[in-house]
């Protein structure tokens, strides 16, 4: 074997070294993305989820609960608005509850008590509550969440979710 030989052997190793560690570098930034999407959906359809169930099985709003939820009288989901970022439920216990969106995390709020449904993973950019206004019976019946969230940490695009729900007396 002569020097060339092994220097062009040497050269032929490296170019394959470097494609193959390439290949490699690329599928395990797509496998991370890929996770890091699948854990900002799960945490997503949690927090939402657990809106859901509670606007699922709220009650109508009494007038107790207009000095919480101004102007929610006789309504299950209340928004003082056709569209807001806050929305206000009757719970089971009677108690008024706010779902809303600050510092990027969904948030509820149970009388004094304050705390975020959605990890600090993720930022929630933003979060629309509709309801229909068809006619005046159906007000605050019938409820549409959209959000859009991100992963804190990768670069990569957001996810948005919408479901809408409806309550009948």
């Amino acid at each position: 074997m002569t020097l060339i030989e092994l220097l062009v052997a040497l050269a032929l190793f490296a170019v394959v070294t470097l494609i193959v560690t390439k290949v490699f570098m690329n599928v395990t930034d797509v496998q991370r993305r890929i996770y890091q999407d699948q854990n900002l959906e799960g945490d997503l359809r949690y927090a939402v989820n657990v809106l859901s169930d509670e606007a699922q099985r709220a009650k109508i709003h009494s007038t107790e609960c207009d000095s919480y939820c101004t102007a929610c009288s006789g309504k299950f989901f209340c928004l003082g608005i056709s569209t807001s970022s806050v929305v206000c439920l009757a719970a089971q216990d009677n108690s008024c509850v706010q779902y809303y969106q600050s510092n990027g995390q969904l948030i509820v709020q149970r009388g004094a008590q304050t705390y975020a449904i959605t990890s600090s993973d993720v930022t929630l950019e933003s979060l629309v509550f509709k309801h229909d206004l068809l006619d005046a019976a159906q007000n605050g019946n019938s409820l549409e969440i959209f959000a859009r969230v991100k992963n804190k940490d990768a670069g990569g695009g957001s996810l948005v979710y919408q479901t809408a729900l409806t309550k009948n007396p």
